[in-house]
């Protein structure tokens, strides 16, 4: 079967691998699958490692509208979106784990910050439905927040890290500015151009 399978790969076109990967992928989390089509074939490999389809599967997972209104086109070609689907999805895992000592926990910060800036539905789904991003900053807080309290009496550093730790805890919160009471998990509809178009269910 799979050297059969390998035998097929060759010959499907590459537009088509592109459509099946971003697919594939389209469910909450990280694109895990994208690791085992990379490994599968050099053809598979040349298809799908370029930049346009990592910018899908950004479109697909991830809000946009916030930051095509906001930024000039220039940053957000294929490139610049790759780059930030590995960003965030790096952001996703480490909140997952739990890991609030992890170095670049200022990094996921911002990264949080951003997302929910610009969540419009499926970043909040990644953020609270995947990565549990709420027992997280509730971890983070508990724990980090009084670092260095010494040196100001018992109060918590005026900084950036902490500053955007309450605030990510309060806009994640039943009564936060952005996010719904309840967000149930869009669904990933494949439209004929080729690309996802994604369907949000929130209720208040």
């Amino acid at each position: 079967m799979g050297q059969h399978t390998s035998t097929l790969l060759p010959r499907v076109p590459g537009e088509v691998l592109d459509d099946i990967v971003v697919l594939a992928v389209a469910s909450l989390g990280p694109p895990q699958e994208l690791a085992s089509a990379l490994q599968s074939c050099r053809h598979v490999y040349q298809s799908i490692n370029r930049n346009d389809v990592g910018s899908r599967i950004f479109r697909c997972k991830f809000d946009i509208s916030a930051a095509e209104r906001r930024f000039p086109a220039f940053s957000l070609y294929p490139s610049s979106l790759y780059k930030q689907l590995q960003s965030y999805c790096r952001t996703l895992r480490v909140v997952r784990s739990g890991d609030i000592f992890d170095r670049h926990v200022d990094d996921h910060l911002w990264n949080i910050y951003f997302m929910l800036m610009e969540n419009d539905g499926m970043n909040a789904a990644q953020l609270i439905h995947w990565a549990n991003v709420r027992v997280f900053i509730d971890a983070f807080v508990r724990a980090r927040l009084h670092e260095g309290k010494d040196e100001l009496n018992n109060w918590p550093l005026d900084n950036q890290v902490n500053a955007l730790a309450l605030w990510i805890m309060w806009h994640t919160s039943d009564d936060g500015m952005f996010v719904p009471r309840r967000i149930t998990c869009r669904t990933l509809n494949y439209s004929n151009r080729g690309s996802c178009k994604r369907v949000a269910s929130t209720t208040e």
